[in-house]
């Protein structure tokens, strides 16, 4: 790829270099969600004005010598120990000097802005050493109220190199002030920046900490889907992404009218049924991100839309298991209205087990509720289906064959477990409909419809709103 400017930094390739480091300091699942750590590092340099001193400090992180990561090791975990001494280090005949709390606040930004995830037990915290040092890794530039980073919205889509060009170029006509942005798909985060007074776009990619410079729209188009395809020699048409937007508190108010903007161009198109099917490389489609996002009115479009809804990436994430561990209520009770399966596994855990294991209590109740609904439904189903097949001989005549065999079907399914969730039970059972001209099926259909209005009632309550 051709590049049009880059920061020349002599770094070694890849990220294991700086994940070796950060083991070796007694950082735990730094491989795991580091790319998420080193974008909301470089958004806050970018928003503190404070690129070049991030691109310096990753150049003397790479030289550091054992002796010297030593230094930087807390000799009490327990205390928020900091080392006041200086590093110098001299690169292309030019002295570099930091000292050694920088670099360790450096350190401890990144492992607290990895995705929770991977942080299995502990409830939306890291731990509790990390949350104090939370004071140290932000710029000081940023610690005033003025000016500290504001996310002001975020948007999802599904880009070609194509349409990816018309989404940055709206943006470079609308856009006033200076804006960071988080764009992450289902298995990968970066940082891209733009400075408007430059007309300038940055890049920070974890897999390639060599921050890049842009002003041709093609090329930086065509880097951001290398990100996000790991530089992939295939011939990929779409990438799905989410796109976080931050700048300075004092100018968020700016950029949400800049954005509106954009919104009102219509850039992204509409939600229509080919968008709603669009996968990425890794298996997520638009509506996985969407659910992982937190926007529930784009799920519930994207579903009506004919969106997959128990589509599963490569790590075995579906969009309820992801909605469930971010701890998205609106969009969980959304996924599950419309049959999402809740009994599917990721890594051998059922979304409420991660429920469980994220503290969301509300969204335990919620899939509680779902399961409670279902085990009714079957009993239902069950018992009205046997004495229908026992004692109907209008089934059971030459006329009805398609009936049956529509509910043979369905009682085929019914016992291989494909069907999950009351959801998928109503549609099966509501296609009976069709053929039953002597409406034998209609109690059943009444006692399911009646039963889910029932509950549906008694918790409406306890239903959050979209």
């Amino acid at each position: 790829m051709a590049e049009e400017g880059s920061y020349n930094l002599d770094l070694p390739s890849g990220q294991d270099w700086l994940i070796d480091k950060m083991s070796n300091l007694g950082y735990l699942d730094v491989g795991e969600g580091i790319c998420f750590g080193v974008a909301s590092m470089a958004m806050q340099a970018f928003l503190s004005d404070d690129l070049d001193n991030f691109n310096n400090r990753l150049l003397v992180i790479s030289r550091l010598k054992k002796a010297e990561l030593d230094a930087l090791a807390p000799k009490d975990p327990h205390n928020n120990f900091r080392n006041y001494s200086r590093l110098d280090i001299e690169v292309g005949g030019c002295d570099i000097s930091f000292p050694l709390w920088d670099m360790q606040a450096f350190f401890d930004g990144i492992s607290l802005y990895q995705s929770p995830g991977v942080y299995e037990g502990i409830p939306l915290v890291v731990n509790q050493l990390l949350r104090d040092a939370e004071k140290y890794v932000i710029p000081t530039k940023l610690e005033t109220e003025r000016f500290k980073p504001k996310l002001v919205t975020g948007i999802c889509g599904a880009y070609d190199e194509k349409s990816l060009v018309s989404f940055l170029s709206k943006l470079q006509g609308h856009i006033m002030v200076p804006v960071a942005l988080i764009l992450n798909s289902s298995n990968h985060v970066i940082n891209v920046n733009y400075n408007p007074y430059s007309k300038e776009w940055s890049l920070i990619d974890a897999n390639d900490l060599s921050c890049q410079k842009y002003q041709s729209l093609n090329e930086f188009a065509k880097a951001i889907i290398l990100a996000f395809t790991f530089n992939s020699l295939e011939k990929v048409r779409e990438v799905v992404l989410n796109t976080s937007f931050f700048t300075n508190e004092n100018r968020s108010y700016e950029l949400k009218q800049n954005i509106s903007e954009v919104c009102d161009s219509n850039v992204w198109g509409s939600l229509n049924k080919q968008v709603a099917r669009i996968e990425d490389s890794s298996g997520a489609n638009l509506l996985y991100i969407a659910a992982k996002s937190g926007y529930a009115d784009v799920v519930q479009k994207l579903l009506d839309n004919g969106a997959k809804i128990d589509i599963t990436t490569e790590f075995g994430a579906t969009p309820l298991s992801v909605a469930v561990i971010e701890g998205h209520l609106n969009v969980v009770s959304e996924l599950l209205d419309k049959g999402a399966d809740f009994t599917l596994t990721c890594h051998d855990k059922t979304p409420k087990h991660f429920a469980k294991i994220f503290g969301h209590k509300d969204i335990v109740d919620l899939i509680s509720r779902h399961e409670g609904l279902m085990e009714k439904a079957k009993l239902i189903f069950a018992e009205q289906t046997e004495n229908i097949i026992k004692h109907s001989s209008f089934l059971h005549s030459k006329n009805n064959t398609e009936l049956k065999t529509k509910l043979f079907n369905i009682l085929n399914n019914y016992s291989k477990r494909k069907i999950r969730t009351l959801f998928i039970l109503k549609k099966y059972i509501h296609s009976l409909e069709k053929y039953d001209k002597s409406k034998i099926f209609s109690p059943l259909i009444k006692r399911i419809d009646d039963l889910e209005l029932k509950e549906n009632k008694n918790d409406s309550s306890k239903k959050p709103k979209l």
